[in-house]
């Protein structure tokens, strides 16, 4: 399933940006989800369960920053039929996240957290 392209697909409304506590760094998350969902790349999946899907993404900066967008999104779902999605990791090179230059450089962090490309044989649900 193209999950990233299930969440392009859903209301905007029903794709969150959530951390406690609320920090600048996911206000500017929340400023940038609509442009990493819609120019994202996947770079990591993985099942929580059997309603959940975690996806990895980066997204390169539209701004004049040298570091893109890292973000982690957590999809909700049933019978994979999309739900609701929640960003609930940000990384944009401020307040002492990393700064993710390259799609390869977010693979590296994806895979150091436990996600699988979409292609690797991936533990089953």
């Amino acid at each position: 399933m193209d999950w990233l392209n299930a969440i392009r697909l859903i209301p905007r409304h029903r794709v969150l940006v959530e951390h406690e506590p609320e920090t600048d760094r996911y206000a500017r998350a929340r400023q940038k989800l609509q442009y990493i969902i819609k120019v994202g790349q996947l770079v990591g999946t993985k099942s929580t369960s059997k309603t959940v899907r975690e996806l990895a993404v980066w997204a390169p900066s539209n701004s004049r920053g040298r570091s893109g967008y890292y973000a982690c999104i957590r999809v909700f779902h049933k019978d994979e039929e999309v739900l609701y999605a929640i960003l609930y990791c940000f990384y944009d090179g401020t307040d002492g996240s990393p700064s993710v230059t390259s799609v390869s450089s977010a693979r590296f962090i994806a895979r150091s957290e436990g996600f699988f490309e979409e292609n690797e044989n991936a533990p089953p649900d």
